[in-house]
């Protein structure tokens, strides 16, 4: 088993604000190399949130070189390999933003998502945030959000993930778990998909969850707050909706001026089109440049904003 594994970290809230690229190869089911570089966003520009997960600063990154300088080095790594990420519908798509907006070459390769199998191979997990993924399979995570450390926790992952699913060749999880991987090329960017279960995405009764969940603990970071979900998340809507209301947040069915987090999942490009954003995300990004204070979280940092 061969497969390299990649973590991003941004800087703000723009998925072209990399600022820490980890990378873990893996050759006959072993690690080779772990590394991690520091990234100089544009314009060095860093939001507090950001910083508070990962705890990197502007003066971490004001010597560093910029993702278009550093680009080619991090492109050798990935053409012609497999390539794993926690969480891909992140990842993937921080890559592919930041690869159009400095205009640099498209690399050529496949990947998968050790977030999406693990939702396969264990179904009753719960929780897949690497933190929890990682402690299922007893994986020590010395340092969550640095990018070496989740790169390679990445990596340990799949590796469990392959070994349970008693698979001889990656290719049979699109068999055995109707994986579709998605891929970078020339051509251009295929997002990977698993072929629909409706329960992680029905349509839920929001006031319904509402009236019927009590709060049990106030969580200060999400206590009172407008909270919004679109895409295809690694947990059941329903159940993330009714951790929210348990925690004192409020559930809630569509993007307004009074929404404070959007938490976004993967999108199917088929039914959003190539920009890969939901109406709802399009409509926060647009009330956001109007004024409104609203953050969209992927659904990992949002659970990681739950646990901070």
């Amino acid at each position: 088993m061969d497969f390299v594994s990649l973590d991003f970290e941004t800087a703000t809230e723009s998925r072209c604000s990399i600022c820490q690229i980890g990378i873990t190869i893996v050759k006959n089911s072993g690690i080779i190399e772990n590394k991690a570089w520091l990234v100089k966003p544009e314009g060095n520009r860093y939001s507090l949130f950001n910083t508070m997960i990962h705890g990197i600063t502007p003066k971490d990154t004001e010597n560093s070189p910029s993702f278009p300088e550093i680009w080619p080095e991090i492109s050798s790594y990935l053409n012609g390999n497999i390539v794993v990420a926690h969480n891909a519908s992140f990842d993937m798509y921080v890559l592919k933003e930041s690869l159009e907006h400095y205009s640099l070459p498209w690399p050529n390769f496949q990947y998968y998502c050790s977030c999406r199998l693990a939702r396969c191979i264990n179904p009753d997990l719960g929780c897949y945030t690497l933190r929890n993924v990682c402690a299922f399979y007893k994986i020590p995570l010395l340092k969550h959000h640095s990018a070496d450390c989740d790169s390679e926790a990445c990596a340990r992952i799949f590796l469990k993930e392959i070994e349970d699913a008693a698979i001889s060749d990656i290719s049979e999880l699109a068999t055995k778990y109707r994986y579709e991987c998605g891929s970078f090329s020339s051509s251009g960017f295929i997002a990977h998909r698993i072929k629909r279960d409706y329960s992680f995405h029905k349509k839920v009764d929001v006031e319904e969850i509402i009236s019927s969940t009590e709060v049990e603990e106030i969580n200060p970071n999400i206590a009172g707050l407008n909270i919004c979900l679109t895409g295809t998340l690694c947990n059941r809507r329903e159940d993330i909706l009714r951790l929210i209301a348990r925690y004192g947040g409020i559930p809630a069915n569509s993007v307004t001026k009074t929404t404070d987090i959007l938490v976004v999942g993967v999108q199917d490009n088929r039914i959003v089109g190539d920009s890969g954003m939901s109406s709802k995300q399009k409509k926060a990004i647009e009330l956001q440049n109007k004024g409104a204070h609203i953050r969209i979280l992927s659904e990992i940092d949002f659970f990681d904003l739950l646990n901070s």
